[in-house]
Parts: C-alpha cells; sequence; structure tokens
C-alpha cells in the first residue's frame, strides 16, 4: 500500500522526470513520445538503471518501450535492446484503495543474456529484489514528501491528469532541445 492516490501514483511512475524519484533510474539520455491520444501513451527510453548490494554496485545501459494506459493505470514495459540481460518486461498496477492509499504491484521477468553459476546466480535474484523494493521504498517516501508539502516532481491537481502528463512531457522535450 501507498499512502498517495492513484491518480498521484500513476503521474508519479509515469512522469519523465521521476528519475528523480527513483534511486535506481537515471536521467534518460533519450526520451520519445511515438503515440499518445490523451489515455495510451507508447514511450521509447533510453536510459541507464543503478544497483547496489552490500560493497558492489554498478550501472547497466536500458532501452525499453514504456505503454501507459492513464485510465487503467496500468504501466507495461519491455526491453528492446539486449545487453546483458535477454528478458526484461513487466507491468506496473495501481488500483485505488481509497482516496489517499492505492494498492501498487509490480510483476516483472528477468532472464540474463547468461546465467552466472551458484552461488552468484542467487546473488543476482538479490539484487533484482533489492532493485524492486527500493523502488517502492522510494514511492512511498514520495508519498511522504507530498504529505509534507515538498513533492520531488511538480505534482498537479488530479483532475486533469492528462493535462498535467502532457505538460510534464513537453517541459521534459523542452529540455532535451
Amino acid at each position: 500500500m501507498i499512502n498517495m492516490s492513484s491518480a498521484a501514483v500513476y503521474f508519479v511512475l509515469t512522469n519523465p522526470e521521476n528519475y528523480k524519484v527513483f534511486r535506481n533510474e537515471r536521467s534518460p539520455s533519450k526520451r520519445t513520445v511515438l503515440f499518445d491520444d490523451g489515455i495510451h501513451q507508447r514511450v521509447e527510453i533510453m536510459s541507464a538503471g543503478h544497483w547496489k548490494f552490500l560493497r558492489f554496485s554498478g550501472s547497466f545501459p536500458v532501452h525499453l518501450l514504456v505503454e501507459q494506459n492513464s485510465t487503467t493505470k496500468k504501466v507495461a514495459f519491455r526491453l528492446l535492446s539486449q545487453n546483458f540481460m535477454q528478458v526484461f518486461e513487466g507491468s506496473w498496477s495501481v488500483q485505488p484503495l481509497n482516496a489517499n492509499s492505492s494498492i501498487v504491484s509490480l510483476e516483472q521477468r528477468i532472464r540474463l543474456s547468461f546465467m552466472p553459476p551458484r552461488p552468484l546466480d542467487l546473488l543476482f535474484y538479490r539484487i533484482v529484489g533489492r532493485v524492486a523494493s527500493n523502488v517502492l521504498r522510494d514511492l512511498q517516501a514520495e508519498a511522504e514528501n507530498i504529505r509534507l508539502g515538498r513533492p520531488t516532481l511538480d505534482m498537479p491537481k488530479f483532475s486533469s491528469l492528462s493535462i498535467a502528463l502532457q505538460q510534464s512531457n513537453e517541459k521534459f522535450r523542452r529540455k532535451r532541445s
């Protein structure tokens, strides 16, 4: 459960500047809106993911296709360019619990291009689990920041969510130009 409305959670998950909220993301080197009808949006993103586990850390390139649906508040993603990951796909689902809380679920499927031998394979699964946990923690921390009146992102009034997302996309495009 995230102590934020489903519209606010969806806004944070789909905002072009959400790398400011999530510690495992970096600013995208490329973000192209391929399709947008006001409800459905298809976005190509090239970025870098970051992981940290105990004394180990690293970054890896990520080239994703992200499909967003503001009506169902679902976000699906899949890897476009393979590197050390053969498969990286999944989806976010945001369901309202009440006016100020949401149930957020993340389903993902990951397969490396090669599987490391034991016990290193267990380390990989721990890193994946830690990254997913950190994303949910970061989302909960952003909910607290919003409650305290110091959101990381410019939060709109959520009666006009699609307008706010379009404005965020335009702002991001202007900064990249």
